[in-house]
C-alpha cells in the first residue's frame, strides 16, 4: 500500500520510563564508582568527574590549561607518543570543565581496558606538564583572546560574570592575556595536586562490565590519593542589584542582547516546572520569544539561553543577537513576553505542544546506558537524587495553565533581570 505523505501520522502518548540505577561502589580510598552496566556494549565509557572546575583555581585560566594539557603530560610517554597510543587501542579521550568541575572523559574498546589503562591512569595519578606544551597552549589562547575581544558574546559573558560575582572572585575578574603568560608548569602542578584525591572525584563507567573488568578498574582508580573534599562557595555578589549595560562595539552587523538573572537550586521543588516554563518562553524553536522575535519581527535567526547550574543556586539566561536597528525593540518584545506570561493563561494548544517538546527532551536525555549515566551523574551531583526522572514526569504531568502563570509571576519579574547590550542600539 502507498503512503500518502501529505498526512501526519498519528501521535501517541509514551509512558514515562524511569531512570536506570546504577550498582555503587565505594573503593578501599575512599572513591566512589558507580557502574551502568549493559552486555554487548563493548566500548566502556569511563566519566571521571571532579569537583574543582574554576571556582577552585588560584587564578584565571589555571584549570582550563591543567585538564586541556593533561593528554600531553605523560611521566613516561611523549605527547605524540600518548596520542598513537590512544589511538593504535581503538580509544578516545575528552576533557571537561564548568565552573563547578573538571571531567575526564575516555571511551576504550573492552578487550583494550587492560592494556591502556595503565597508562592513561598515569596522567591522572602523576601529570607531569612540560614547558614546550604550556609555551604553545598559551601563545594559542593569547590569540583566541585577542579575537575574542572583537565578539559581542564573548563581551556579553564576561559582563555577565563581573556583574554577578564578588570582584576579585576567579569568576567575577576578567581573564586577560596576563593570566596566560603567568601560568607555569608549577602552578598547573599544584593545582591539579590539591584538586584530585578520592573525596573531590567520582568515576562514572557504562558499558558490558564483568568482575573481571570491575576488579581492573578498581585495582586502577584505588590508587588515587585520599584527600579532603574542596569548600566551594557561591562567588555571587551580596548586593545583586539588577541593571542594564551598554558596550559599544562599532562597526557591528548585530547587535548581542543578554538577560539574566539568579535562580533556583537543583533541589528546588518548583525547579522542574520552572524549566519547563523556560522551553515555552526560550528553550525551543517553537518558542515564544522565536515567535516573536524572528517569524513576528524579523530581528534574529534565533534565540537561546537556559540555566547555568551551581550547586546552591542556578543562573537564567535569555541570549540573542539582533539587528542593530532593532535593539530596543527586541528588549522591548522580550519584557513584553515575560508579561504577557505573567498576565495571560496560555492556551491548551499551546500547553500540548510545550508538554510534548519537554517529553521529546526528556526521553532524549534517557535514550541509552551512556545518556542515563549523564543523567544520573548531573543529579548526582547538584541533588537531583534517584528519583529525579520520576520527579520530573510527575511536574510535567501537573503542569497547567494556571501553573504556568504562576510561575511566571513568581519567577520573571521584570525587575529582577539584568540586561546587556553589545554593539549599537
Amino acid at each position: 500500500m502507498q503512503l500518502d505523505r501529505t498526512v501526519a501520522p498519528p501521535v501517541f502518548e509514551i509512558d514515562p520510563i524511569s531512570l536506570i540505577l546504577p550498582e555503587k561502589k565505594i573503593l578501599e580510598n575512599g572513591l566512589p564508582v558507580y557502574y551502568f552496566k549493559k552486555e554487548q556494549f563493548d566500548l566502556i565509557h569511563f566519566d571521571l568527574i571532579i569537583t574543582a572546575g574554576t571556582l577552585f583555581q588560584p587564578a584565571l585560566g589555571v584549570a582550563g590549561a591543567a585538564i586541556r594539557l593533561l593528554k600531553e603530560s605523560s611521566p613516561t610517554h611523549s605527547s605524540r607518543d600518548m596520542e598513537l597510543l590512544i589511538d593504535f587501542y581503538g580509544a578516545s579521550w575528552g576533557t571537561r570543565i564548568t565552573a563547578n568541575i573538571l571531567g575526564l572523559r575516555f571511551m576504550i574498546p573492552k578487550s583494550n581496558c587492560e592494556a591502556l589503562l595503565p597508562h592513561l591512569m598515569e596522567l591522572i595519578l602523576n601529570p607531569k606538564y612540560k614547558e614546550s606544551n604550556l609555551a604553545v597552549y598559551k601563545d594559542q589562547k593569547i590569540k583566541s583572546l585577542e579575537i575574542n575581544r572583537l565578539e559581542g558574546d564573548y563581551i556579553a559573558q564576561e559582563l555577565k560574570d563581573t556583574l554577578l560575582y564578588e570582584e576579585g572572585s576567579p569568576n567575577g575578574t576578567v581573564l586577560t592575556r596576563q593570566h596566560y603568560e603567568d601560568l607555569t608548569v608549577e602552578v598547573l602542578e599544584s593545582y591539579f595536586d590539591r584538586a584530585v584525591n578520592s573525596s573531590t572525584a567520582a568515576l562514572y563507567v557504562a558499558g558490558s562490565i564483568d568482575s573481571s573488568l570491575e576488579k581492573l578498574i578498581e585495582s586502577h582508580f584505588s590508587k588515587i590519593k585520599k584527600g579532603e573534599r574542596l569548600l566551594i562557595t557561591s562567588p555571587l555578589r551580596k548586593d545583586l542589584s539588577p541593571r542594564s549595560v551598554y558596550h559599544e562595539l562599532p562597526d557591528c552587523k548585530q547587535s548581542t542582547i543578554m538577560l539574566f538573572k539568579e535562580s533556583l537550586p537543583s533541589t528546588h521543588p518548583d525547579m522542574n516546572s520552572l524549566e519547563y516554563l523556560f522551553t515555552l518562553l526560550a528553550g525551543s524553536p517553537f518558542s515564544r520569544l522565536m515567535d516573536n522575535l524572528r517569524r513576528k519581527h524579523g530581528l534574529t535567526y534565533g534565540v537561546s539561553g537556559g540555566f547555568s547550574t551551581f550547586f546552591d543556586y542556578s543562573i537564567m539566561i535569555i541570549g540573542t543577537e539582533v539587528v542593530k536597528e532593532g535593539t530596543n525593540k527586541a528588549i522591548e518584545q522580550i519584557f513584553y513576553e515575560l508579561k504577557r506570561l505573567r498576565e495571560e493563561l496560555v492556551s491548551e494548544e499551546e500547553l500540548k505542544q510545550l508538554t510534548r517538546t519537554v517529553a521529546g527532551k526528556l526521553y532524549r536525555q534517557l535514550d541509552g546506558i551512556v545518556a542515563s549515566m549523564r543523567v544520573y551523574q548531573h543529579g548526582n551531583l547538584f541533588g537531583g537524587g534517584e528519583d529525579m526522572v520520576d520527579r520530573a514526569f510527575k511536574a510535567l504531568a501537573e503542569l497547567n495553565a494556571e501553573k504556568i502563570k504562576y510561575l511566571a509571576n513568581q519567577y520573571l519579574q521584570e525587575s529582577d533581570f539584568f540586561s546587556i547590550v553589545v554593539g549599537q542600539k
